[in-house]
């Protein structure tokens, strides 16, 4: 298992409260104060020269003639202009999540470039670490924006992985700020898991499980995964299966509107696509052809309704193209289709059967072929 994180990897991570849809907007507002405008290039050369100036007007305004003295006043000047610029460094490096977050939130995740996020950290002259920090607050913030409404939607997964790869974040900075998010939000709601009523909290908790689900899932590390995952558990006094149950609740309606949109248009997607799409969800294989099967079957059975019973050549070959799609063999989609059509067959059957002990010699051959031809109608 991975070390637990030390204490440098912990900084201070802001709570803010959030409005709208913009995950950073309240986060954003610190960089509207004076210590997010101390990153200007005149705010800096007035920091640097702070001491000196200070140090001129003290030796300038101590009441004495005598050098000595005037020198003592100019070093005690110099020593609170050295204070004073260490608390505007202090301030200024504390702003930088308010000025990154405003960067974001005007520019979009998908359209801050990296080398745009690497200049804040010169422009308020941040060492590395404190601003690998800084980074991994802001990630955690955009998390519990996230998790704020109870709606799942794929964008939020896709900006959460793309604010991993270009603030460069490493698994074990990416766990501690899920884990904090986690924190706050239990903190917040934890009486609603308790009760036995319904509430968004506990829709905003299966999707908090899918978001770190598949965010966590990014580490290579199987020991790694699960060492964060079980962090978060027992933060919620949650077993490991509830954990799966509630993140595959949030993926299974993701995986079947993909599904819906292949009976549309087969020809948009192939089986390695679907594949794809069913690993960023968390869907395992198995599960996954099962949807398939599923959505086959009320194709199938959607298009028989349609048409009046019986299929048309049109539906039939696309019923073809989408068991293609789903990467179905044909033994495996006929199965389906039989299912399907095998209560419309033994009706027609027994329709048959009803008919020909009423009737008498001609009208028996007749009946049979009207039967074989109800078979070819539903094959």
């Amino acid at each position: 298992l991975r070390a637990a994180p030390g204490p440098h990897a912990r900084g201070a991570r802001a709570v803010v409260a959030f409005g709208g849809d913009d995950k950073f907007l309240e986060a954003a507002m610190d960089a509207d104060g004076l210590a997010g405008k101390l990153g200007s290039p005149a705010a800096k050369a007035v920091i640097q020269g702070l001491v000196v100036a200070s140090a001129v007007g003290g030796y300038v305004l101590t009441p004495s003639v005598r050098p000595v003295v005037k020198g003592v006043g100019a070093a005690l000047a110099g020593g609170a202009g050295l204070l004073a610029r260490r608390r505007l460094m202090s301030a200024r490096r504390k702003s930088v999540v308010g000025v990154l977050a405003k960067l974001m939130s005007s520019k979009g995740v998908s359209n801050v470039k990296p080398e745009e996020i690497q200049a804040v950290a010169k422009d308020f002259d941040v060492p590395p670490e404190a601003f690998a920090a800084n980074l991994a607050s802001l990630y955690g913030i955009f998390l519990s924006g996230c998790i704020r409404n109870p709606t799942p939607k794929t964008a939020e997964l896709s900006q959460l992985l793309t604010l991993q790869r270009k603030f460069g974040l490493s698994h074990e900075a990416v766990g501690d700020a899920t884990l904090e998010a986690a924190t706050r939000f239990y903190s917040e709601a934890r009486a609603y898991f308790e009760s036995e009523e319904d509430h968004d909290a506990k829709r905003r908790l299966d999707k908090l499980v899918f978001l770190a689900d598949r965010t966590l899932a990014e580490d290579p590390s199987e020991e790694g995964y699960r060492y964060e995952r079980m962090r978060i558990c027992k933060r919620f006094a949650m077993e490991e299966e509830e954990w799966y149950r509630r993140a595959e609740a949030v993926a299974r309606p993701f995986y079947k509107e993909v599904l819906a949109s292949v009976a549309k248009d087969p020809s948009a997607v192939t089986p390695k696509d679907l594949a794809a799409v069913g690993r960023q969800l968390g869907l395992s294989p198995g599960l996954q052809a099962s949807m398939q099967v599923d959505d086959l079957r009320r194709f199938v059975a959607a298009a028989l309704d349609a048409s009046g019973a019986k299929f048309t050549q049109s539906q039939l070959d696309k019923q073809r193209a989408v068991a293609v799609a789903f990467g179905l063999a044909d033994e495996e989609a006929r199965e389906v289709v039989e299912e399907v059509v095998a209560p419309a067959y033994i009706k027609a059957v027994n329709d048959a059967l009803t008919d020909m002990e009423a009737a008498a010699g001609d009208e028996s051959a007749k009946l049979l072929g009207k039967l074989a031809l109800r078979q070819q109608e539903l094959d």
